[in-house]
């Protein structure tokens, strides 16, 4: 099954009517932000085992108790943010029951404290256990090199194409988290530079958002490098293409949407394009034809 992140990549490629090969996408914690020049090792190694499988056992344990057997198995410092859990009007005394087997970390946590709107951070060489509240107003930036990703197009009077990374922060922003972006009154920014390798976004948002961001610029890359083993001749790219695609359980309706939105308007048949898309539901699983 291609996941929702890879099949927005597919589309704003303009790849959506090629086969595509199915595969199943990696979880959000599981991709690898940038290096921050501000990180110190104990942050890389917190970002690191947020990444690693783990299995957790913990029965009736306190969340206090939950959180010191985490940081024995992780090996790096956990703390419960005390303040942040008073205002939240969760007592560190609230019994925990979680049993994960061989799921990364980060989705370990996010399971465990998603029932009291708890969330994680890292702080100061510390992973912080805190309120959700707390941790959306927590901001990290990060450089994101996507020269590779960038739409390559030439100006009139200069000699040499320049890239031009508007659609790629387009498509971030309307896929991943649209409500956390400044435009949308949100506190997130994302920004094109030009730095020495080549075309850049500086992003600022949560560590969690930054994971999202950090999978979907991998999809982009795994369906660009499929999509460049293909014959060209094999497809009229002026031609439309019956694809299926399924999406699990994305609701069908608002998934449309989006798509003909954001996705070449023009080319929809609402618009007087030759593309069509329709939603079918089978056994509760959402399938979008294009």
């Amino acid at each position: 099954m291609l996941g929702v992140s890879a099949f927005a990549a597919a589309l704003w490629f303009g790849w959506g009517f090629c086969h595509v090969a199915r595969a199943e996408d990696p979880p959000a914690s599981q991709a690898a932000l940038p290096p921050s020049v501000g990180e110190s090792p104990a942050e890389k190694k917190i970002e690191a085992a947020l990444r690693e499988p783990i299995s957790l056992d913990i029965d009736e344990s306190s969340l206090t108790d939950a959180v010191d057997y985490i940081k024995q198995k992780g090996d790096f410092e956990v703390r419960l943010d005390k303040n942040a859990l008073r205002d939240a009007a969760v007592d560190p005394s609230v019994l925990i029951t979680l049993h994960v087997k061989g799921i990364p970390l980060a989705s370990a946590l996010d399971e465990m404290l998603e029932e009291f709107d708890l969330a994680c951070v890292i702080q100061r060489d510390i992973l912080r256990i805190t309120s959700k509240e707390k941790a959306d107003s927590i901001l990290i930036t990060r450089v994101y090199p996507v020269a590779d990703l960038a739409h390559i197009e030439m100006v009139t009077g200069q000699p040499r194409p320049r890239p031009n990374l508007g659609p790629l922060m387009q498509m971030i922003e309307d896929t991943v988290q649209p409500d956390s972006w400044v435009h949308n009154s949100g506190v997130g920014a994302i920004k094109q530079v030009r730095a020495p390798s080549g075309a850049a976004l500086v992003i600022s948002t949560t560590r969690r958002i930054h994971s999202e961001i950090a999978a979907v610029l991998a999809d982009i890359r795994a369906v660009k490098q499929l999509a460049g083993a293909l014959e060209p001749q094999a497809f009229d790219q002026k031609k439309p293409y019956l694809e299926i695609y399924d999406l699990g359980e994305v609701s069908g309706p608002k998934t449309l949407k989006a798509i003909t939105g954001s996705i070449a308007p023009d080319t929809w048949s609402d618009k007087g394009g030759a593309g069509r898309i329709w939603a079918i539901s089978e056994k509760g699983m959402q399938t979008v034809v294009t």
